[in-house]
């Protein structure tokens, strides 16, 4: 109407039109779960974990009402961690994680950290650690609609490091 410069009419639609919104909390969460984690330590020199995590989330919505968060979804993670110190002063720990899950809206990944730590003496020592080995880029957390926060890539890296106490 105001375009075709028919001012009255366009007044009259936005004066009599009515937009109604109700916002209303009705509906039901069904969260069911398993955690299990299983450690060993089978020589002074290495200790191990392996862990399961499995979480489903049910969201029940009456009919006729729009989700405003949340979807309904599984998340399954596997991890396996390994702490090994083969020589005086020299420490290797690896972290395996698999990720399953529609939950962060996220693809499936696996990933494995690894570092080798080793003290050259009291005051000086050195690292070299693989992070993200298998999963290349990855989206860990891209799930915005409850937590409202920015997707995070983590990527693959490499670093040594060189540190001295003083």
């Amino acid at each position: 109407f105001f375009q075709a410069g028919q001012f009255q009419q366009a007044a009259l639609a936005l004066t009599t039109t009515q937009i109604d919104l109700d916002l209303v909390s009705v509906g039901a969460t069904t969260t069911n779960g398993l955690d299990a984690v299983i450690s060993w330590h089978p020589l002074n020199t290495l200790s191990t974990e392996l862990g399961y995590s499995y979480t489903r989330i049910d969201y029940d919505l009456p009919v006729g009402t729009t989700p405003s968060i949340g979807f309904d979804s599984t998340n399954r993670q596997l991890f396996a961690k390994a702490n090994y110190t083969p020589l005086k002063n020299h420490n290797i720990f690896a972290t395996l994680r698999v990720e399953n899950s529609d939950a962060y809206n996220t693809d499936s990944y696996t990933t494995l950290d690894l570092t080798w730590n080793y003290q050259i003496n009291p005051k000086w020592s050195t690292a070299l650690s693989g992070k993200n080995l298998f999963a290349g880029s990855h989206i860990e957390y891209g799930n915005t609609r409850e937590t409202y926060t920015i997707p995070n890539y983590i990527d693959e890296c490499i670093t040594f490091t060189i540190k001295a106490t003083f």
